[in-house]
């Protein structure tokens, strides 16, 4: 038995990959360019995973925002705060793609978060548990978090492109 595939003729119009490929097949070539590959290492897996998960949300909110006709009815009457979503979205792409770029050396982001370890372990031993307590240890963690988050991208990356290039 023979078996053919009579849909492998393309017509030139529809030759570019950006046409034949439907909301859903943009979304998972995303995901899949930033997939973590086993080169990628517990932070740097993390941080890969953190874009991969914000470039995803950015371009399926801008899709939906391009055909607001083919979402429900809730999407629709809350479309203006689902634009200010993606402006936000943006905006906190390009901030992370400008720390990422302009950080200098992955040395001196190892030194600040060794630094504010050391303060934190200071602080715990050196103040009573209250409130302030909990608000400063909570602001350094945080900062340590995001300063992983930097280190993470620029190990794994070195450079990250404009969102253009990604959506």
């Amino acid at each position: 038995m023979s078996t053919s595939n009579t849909n492998s003729h393309q017509s030139p119009q529809n030759a570019s990959p950006r046409n034949q490929m439907s909301p859903n097949d943009r979304t998972c070539a995303i995901v899949s360019f930033f997939s973590p590959q086993p080169r990628y290492e517990g932070s740097d897996r993390s941080a890969v995973e953190f874009l991969s998960k914000l470039l995803l949300e950015i371009a399926s909110l801008k899709e939906r925002l391009e055909h607001p006709e083919r979402q429900d009815l809730y999407f629709r009457l809350g479309l203006e705060s689902n634009k200010v979503r993606l402006k936000s979205l943006q905006h906190q792409f390009s901030t992370l793609r400008e720390e990422v770029n302009t950080s200098i050396d992955a040395g001196i982001l190892l030194e600040e978060i060794k630094s504010i370890k050391k303060f934190l372990v200071w602080y715990k031993n050196n103040s009573y548990a209250g409130f302030i307590q909990s608000v400063v240890i909570n602001n350094k963690s945080s900062r340590i978090r995001h300063l992983e988050l930097i280190l993470g991208l620029k190990t794994a990356f070195g450079y990250v492109k404009a969102l253009s290039y990604y959506l």
